[in-house]
């Protein structure tokens, strides 16, 4: 069996522990947490994080929560760290 693990992660130093994670066979990464999209730069474009954007490239579950504490996320968590 393997261990689930949720990983959260929102800068570009998170990538490279991101991809060991998901390349170790004894592990299986069951949902990514990091922010949600913010306007950069000088237009001001919605962009995702590179954590979200590499996620989505490995067909992951990705949540974007306002508030990390809010019960309904927390509750959500739960579930998924249980499948």
């Amino acid at each position: 069996m393997k261990l689930p693990v949720i990983f959260w992660g929102s800068s570009e130093l998170s990538i490279p522990f991101l991809d060991l994670l998901y390349r170790d066979v004894g592990i299986e990464i069951s949902a990514v947490v990091t922010q949600p999209s913010k306007p950069k730069g000088r237009g001001l474009i919605i962009r995702p994080t590179v954590v979200n954007s590499f996620a989505k490239k490995l067909g992951l579950d990705i949540f974007f929560p306002e508030d990390v504490n809010a019960q309904d996320f927390v509750e959500l968590l739960k579930t998924k760290n249980q499948n």
